[in-house]
């Protein structure tokens, strides 16, 4: 029995889920009250979801010197999800500029949950002609689950050349 200016508190909790992150729309609770005198009373509490969509790439090659052509190079890329919302067909690209600028894609498409990453490596030959220094880049991008909104980032590594010229000279005389 609720007498006259008592007043009963309850409290309640609720675990946000990835979900309702994913989907952006602000959480509401709604609680209800009934009596055999009144009629239903109701109240509802929101909270506004932030979405932050965030996507890092990160890569490493395995010799940051070479000499001679036919070397061949290993990139190792890591590719994470660093937002609060699921990505969806995250890509990841290689543009060689060794290679005549060729572009190709290396990963994807795959999904990244929060916090979830994809470690690949990519590797290729040094060509004959390539007199450097050039940039080789990777690209990743994702689209967040429920809006499509695009999120990037891209990493690099300056590699040099191949082609050293040099000239030997000797000189011969005769007595």
């Amino acid at each position: 029995v609720l007498d006259v200016g008592e007043v009963w508190t309850y409290s309640a909790t609720h675990e946000v889920t990835q979900e309702e992150m994913n989907t952006g729309n602000a959480i509401v609770n709604v609680a209800r009250v009934t009596t055999e005198q009144t009629t239903e009373q109701q109240d509802d509490a929101s909270t506004t979801v932030i979405q932050c969509p965030g996507l890092t790439i990160v890569k490493d090659v395995d010799k940051t010197t070479v000499s001679a052509a036919g070397t061949v190079l290993t990139y190792t890329i890591n590719v994470t999800n660093t937002g609060n919302i699921t990505l969806t067909n995250v890509v990841v690209t290689n543009t060689i500029a060794a290679l005549g600028n060729l572009s190709r894609r290396v990963l994807g498409p795959l999904d990244l949950d929060p916090g979830e990453g994809a470690v690949f490596n990519d590797s290729y030959t040094v060509p004959l002609d390539s007199c450097g220094p050039y940039r080789d880049t990777f690209f990743a991008s994702g689209a967040d689950k429920c809006f499509g909104r695009l999120v990037t980032d891209s990493d690099f590594q300056d590699c040099p050349g191949t082609n050293r010229p040099s000239i030997r000279s000797e000189e011969h005389t005769s007595e």
